[in-house]
């Protein structure tokens, strides 16, 4: 099927896979990776599984069965990424990787890559509209999320209504903190000082408190305002990010983990 999709004008063909979930291990998800190699896609996603039964009803039948978590959870990921590497590919950064021959590796390479709600991408767009249920759809000015259940979705749609159930409109602040998570992420190193310029007093000691333990950790830099991620941190820099971004829920977080 690879092969079919390869000669039909298909560039790039990615692989998403999930570490950490029930009844897996390192030594399971390697045998998952192996397999996944031998097909040769152009790029490969590693997400992190979260275990949220108490918001995800479905997921209440799962917490019977073993799970890795913590710090074992963390090693299926860092050998997972050795092993990638050593195959071949290179790692963008976070949970992504790719072959060098790939547009993403060669737009990253160049730091012209973008995050998105998708992963990494090398186009990106001010607008994007989100089908179906738990959705999200962007704009130049804020972000939407469709119902997550799937028969509330479908109701609201037969009834005429948009299927929403959470947004938030961004401010001048959110703009500029964007700008600064989009270079960290993209980049690995931003100038902050603007950023922290717009907090209060107390905002400010809480986002520089939290930087401080991730430098303890010599996994950030931070001189005069620039912030750069050290490549043992690349792998937690969506929690290097999460910092600034003052308007994310406890609950969020807590996929995270």
């Amino acid at each position: 099927m690879i092969e079919s999709l390869k000669t039909n004008c298909f560039n790039s063909i990615n692989f998403d896979l999930i570490y950490g979930l029930p009844m897996q291990n390192e030594e399971s998800f390697r045998s998952t990776i192996k397999k996944v190699i031998t097909l040769s896609p152009d790029t490969i996603s590693l997400f992190k599984y979260a275990h949220l039964p108490e918001k995800i009803n479905n997921q209440r039948v799962l917490s019977k069965y073993p799970m890795e978590c913590g710090f074992k959870k963390q090693k299926i990921f860092e050998s997972s990424k050795e092993y990638i590497e050593s195959e071949g590919y290179k790692y963008v950064g976070l949970d992504h990787f790719a072959k060098k021959s790939d547009e993403l590796y060669k737009c990253f390479s160049k730091g012209k890559i973008k995050r998105s709600f998708m992963g990494y991408v090398v186009n990106s767009s001010k607008v994007s509209i989100g089908l179906g249920a738990s959705a999200i759809s962007s704009s130049g000015f804020g972000f939407i999320q469709n119902e997550r259940k799937v028969e509330n979705y479908k109701n609201q749609i037969m009834s005429g209504n948009l299927p929403i159930i959470n947004g938030h409109l961004q401010m001048l602040r959110d703009k500029k903190v964007e700008k600064t998570i989009q270079k960290i992420m993209c980049l690995g190193h931003a100038n902050i000082t603007e950023t922290i310029l717009e907090l209060s007093k107390d905002e400010t000691s809480h986002v520089l408190h939290k930087l401080q333990s991730f430098v303890t950790d010599e996994l950030v830099t931070l001189k005069s305002g620039d912030l750069r991620v050290l490549e043992k941190g690349r792998p937690y820099l969506q929690s290097i990010c999460m910092i600034f971004d003052l308007n994310v829920k406890a609950s969020y977080s807590q996929t995270m983990t």
